[in-house]
């Protein structure tokens, strides 16, 4: 197909998105010439004139039609398209938001979730669409269920009512169930002692699903540090590793009130996962209000019979910056590493610590002319910012 044709074609219906303010003999030709774009080749084409259907097609019945049916498309973004514009069209019309409930409870899983997504962004009457809602949380698919949860989050502060009711589906025998419930509470993200109290529960569920989403609402509701901090803490121990992983991401968010959690999160630095030794080092540097009372601990573990274990503990001192720079001399032992990741990451720790200190550019200068090719890329780039280094210098 001629490319030229179908940029054009996008062009006019880009342009009948914007031109919104047309008599409506004019905007029901524009409606009909979209609407003919439907049934494009191209998806690029379908999508755009779903998107320019939201706009113009608020008060026609033939566009909330064509759309119900563009929902079911071959190409997911031209489905998202339609979805989206039907909830657009659903803040205006009635009709639309009917359509999109009675979707919800199609036979096809895609139907389902994009219908239920359409509906969170359509802001309809809590009344109107609540209970399909609620019902939705119980669906056999995952995407159906998420979409429903984060609609739900879409009517805050008007859907207060329902926290008991979502405390209630914690207890309830399936897990995908207790999942969606906690993910709920989260997006809805208002507090009650209710909520608190069944989040923190879902805690000692046997499931990681439930778990990692009661970690999530449970910072969302925002509870009392004295409350979420040490349950925070205590998933930084969870078997699985992305529980721990969130956790760890949390108490950084936390900032100084978490300060309790550095002894766990030094521990974390050890993780045999390594997106939880980053994460936990990350948070580190965002809590620690006195960097000299972890400093010595973290350099022991640059003893570490593990290279990365040794590598993050370099991370976490770098995440210190200028806070770490009595911690410089043991970096500098760490670009004799036999490991040649620990070897980059100590020049790269020093590039962030150090470049002031004459040690760590002489260090670094010796340590040039390493074997491996990675390793005096990156020194010869921390070397080339540092304000002593002197220039005419060549790797």
């Amino acid at each position: 197909m001629n490319w030229l044709n179908i940029i054009s074609r996008v062009i006019f219906i880009t342009l009948l998105i914007a031109h919104t303010g047309c008599a409506n003999s004019t905007q029901e030709a524009e409606i009909a010439s979209v609407m003919g774009k439907l049934k494009d080749t191209d998806p690029g084409v379908r999508k755009s004139a779903a998107e320019a259907l939201g706009n113009i097609g608020k008060n026609s019945d033939c566009s909330i039609q064509a759309l119900l049916k563009m929902v079911n498309d071959p190409h997911p973004e031209v489905r998202y398209a339609a979805a989206v514009s039907l909830g657009t069209i659903g803040s205006e019309n009635d009709t639309a938001v009917l359509e999109l409930i009675k979707l919800s409870k199609s036979t096809d899983k895609t139907s389902r979730a994009y219908a239920v997504y359409a509906l969170g962004c359509s802001g309809a009457g809590v009344a109107d669409v609540i209970p399909t809602l609620l019902e939705a949380l119980n669906d056999e698919n995952r995407d159906v269920r998420m979409y429903a949860a984060q609609a739900l989050g879409n009517f805050n502060p008007d859907v207060s009512h329902i926290i008991p009711q979502l405390t209630f589906i914690l207890l309830d025998s399936n897990k995908s169930h207790r999942e969606s419930a906690a993910e709920a509470l989260g997006c809805i993200g208002l507090h009650s002692v209710e909520a608190e109290k069944a989040l923190i529960q879902a805690f000692g569920d046997e499931n990681p699903h439930v778990r990692y989403s009661a970690v999530i609402a449970l910072e969302k509701i925002k509870c009392d540090t004295s409350v979420s901090v040490p349950i925070f803490i205590s998933a930084l121990h969870d078997e699985i590793w992305y529980v721990r992983s969130s956790a760890a991401q949390i108490l950084g968010k936390m900032g100084k009130q978490a300060e309790n959690a550095v002894p766990a999160l030094i521990c974390a630095i050890k993780d045999e996962e390594w997106y939880v030794r980053s994460s936990a080092a990350h948070a580190m540097a965002s809590i620690v209000t006195n960097p000299q009372t972890v400093i010595p601990e973290l350099i022991a573990i640059l003893q570490d019979e593990d290279p990365y274990i040794r590598k993050y503990a370099i991370f976490a001192l770098a995440c210190l910056g200028q806070n770490a720079k009595e911690s410089i001399p043991a970096i500098i032992s760490a670009l004799h590493d036999e490991d040649s990741m620990v070897r980059i990451s100590a020049a790269d720790a020093l590039g962030k610590i150090g470049t002031d200190n004459m040690d760590t550019i002489i260090a670094l200068m010796a340590a040039s002319k390493d074997e491996n090719s990675d390793v005096r890329f990156k020194i010869a780039n921390v070397l080339r910012k540092c304000n002593n280094y002197p220039t005419g210098n060549s790797f």
